[in-house]
Formats: C-alpha cells, structure tokens, sequence
C-alpha cells in the first residue's frame, strides 16, 4: 500500500499533471487525469478498473486505522458534493447486468458493521441535516414501481421528514415496533393505529348456536351469573383480562353473544304473539248500560 502512495505521489508531482497530461498506469493512453488499468474517461478525475475475477478482488480499496479517541471520526472513503442543484450524489454504488441473469448477486452498496458499543453497529446509516425536510434512507423498486421522479416519490407531504421511505414491498423476518423498543409481537405498536379496514383471520365461526343440539342457556341462567359474577357467561372479568384482548377472540364470542341473544328475542317474539292471540275480546253488547236505545 505504502509502495502505490509513493509511486502515485511521484507521478502526481513529476509536472505531467502541470502540464495538462493525463497519467495512465497500466494504460497508455488514458482519459481520465489518473486512469489505472483502463482509459476511463474525461469526466472522471480518477478512474480504476479491474479486469479480475478472483474471489475478494477490488477496482478501488481504502483502508484507515482505528481512531484513538471515542469521539474521533475517520473514514477509509469519503465522497463529499455540494447539493443544491441537480442529483447530486456523495457516494454512487452501481451493479447491474445490462441483460436480466438468474445467476449472482448485485448489491449496489453493501455496509458491514460489528463489535463496537452495543446498541451502536450500523450496516448502513443514514440522515439529514439542514433545514429543508427529506428522507435519512430512500429505498425505491422501480422495476415493481417504475413511475416517479426520484426527486418526490409518490405520496410524500411536503415539509414532512422521512427517517425511512419506501417505494415496494417491504420485508421484516423479525418483529416489528413502532414506538417500541423491544417488540414482542411480529407488530408492536404503542399507540393509536389509523386504517380503512382491518381483516382478522379466524379459525371457525359461530354459526353452531343454531344448530338443534345446542343447549341455549336460559335469561335466568344469565342472569344469576351476571348477579354473582358481574360480567357476562361468554367472557372473563376485567381483571383476568388485564386490560388486553385478542380482537378475533373477542369479535368471535361477541357474534356468539349476538346469536345467542337474537334466538331469545325470537322465542319472546313468538310468546307475544301467541299472547295477543288468546287475548279475548269483550262483547260490546253485552256491556252496555241500561237505558233506551
């Protein structure tokens, strides 16, 4: 590594550059100012390039030491721009093969990181800084979602900053917490969720409450286990529930209730009826007051 510093240094400084000449190793005839195993091109400053395929070969490697103080920051590489205009990007990662392959892996730009504070190892990190609102990681398909900009992904509201937005598809093998740190749950929320429709899967349903072999308990059965109990047959006390319900759980033996109910107001509906029917009706004839008629 020392041994590529000098001989890039001597270059560098031998008046080639001064001169307004490109310098080229293992190229004769390069494009770029520094091209190395490759022309490369005159929009590039630096160009390297590697014909290799052995496993764990690099175009380009950096390489720093570890810094001495916990607030030290040193970097193997840096891309540094100045945005404001047009896209402009610090680091650019590109892998891509210019016709589809069911071989291989491209990964545009892969972090590995390990063994540091606990708590404190990224792979990837990302954010904003500034005043104008954006997103701190952008992930888009645009092969699934091929239309937008890239600018302002479809959806956003302006002057609303983004830790994370995506564009597809999203996968998590794990749990998942919003507004908690250590989800139990494969969805963890503490808070309010806001949504159109919620869809349940349930493992069977309610409809043996009509069946003929089902013993219906009776109004007064419910009632004296309401008086001793204080909470309905078909569902525990608040405290054995400890403020928690499992939602298909509860709509399930809600709709048992509901059937059970429905069958009781069938039968009284029937009890009335019948009722009206043997009332008996006076004769008016035979109550009327003496007197001439």
């Amino acid at each position: 590594m020392k041994k590529i510093l000098i001989i890039l240094t001597t270059i560098l400084f031998s008046g080639q550059l001064l001169q307004g000449q490109n310098v080229g190793i293992g190229i004769t005839s390069p494009l770029s100012l520094l091209s190395v195993n490759g022309q490369g091109d005159s929009k590039y400053i630096g160009y390297f390039s590697t014909t290799s395929t052995v496993n764990g070969n690099s175009a380009l490697y950096g390489q720093a030491d570890q810094p001495i103080g916990f607030a030290d920051n040193i970097s193997a590489v840096v891309g540094i721009i100045t945005a404001g205009r047009g896209y402009a990007r610090g680091v650019n990662g590109h892998s891509v093969s210019p016709t589809p392959s069911n071989a291989g892996r491209a990964y545009g730009i892969v972090g590995t990181g390990g063994n540091a504070t606990p708590g404190a190892n990224f792979g990837l990190y990302g954010q904003t800084v500034g005043v104008n609102p954006g997103t701190a990681v952008f992930g888009w398909n645009r092969v699934g979602y091929p239309n937008g900009d890239g600018f302002s992904p479809t959806g956003t509201v302006p002057n609303i900053n983004y830790g994370g937005y995506f564009i597809g598809k999203g996968y998590f093998y794990d749990n998942v917490g919003i507004g908690v740190r250590d989800p139990q749950y494969k969805l963890d929320v503490c808070g309010t969720v806001h949504c159109k429709e919620v869809k349940v899967d349930s493992v069977g349903w309610c409809d043996y409450v009509f069946e003929e072999d089902f013993e219906l308990p009776t109004l007064e059965a419910e009632e004296a286990f309401i008086a001793q109990n204080g909470h309905l047959s078909s569902f525990e006390s608040a405290a054995e529930m400890n403020g928690a319900i499992k939602v298909a759980d509860v709509i399930k033996r809600q709709q048992e209730t509901i059937e059970k109910l429905m069958l009781h107001v069938i039968a009284l509906n029937k009890e009335v009826k019948s009722l009206k029917n043997q009332r008996v009706v006076p004769n008016q004839d035979a109550v009327k007051p003496p007197g001439n008629y």
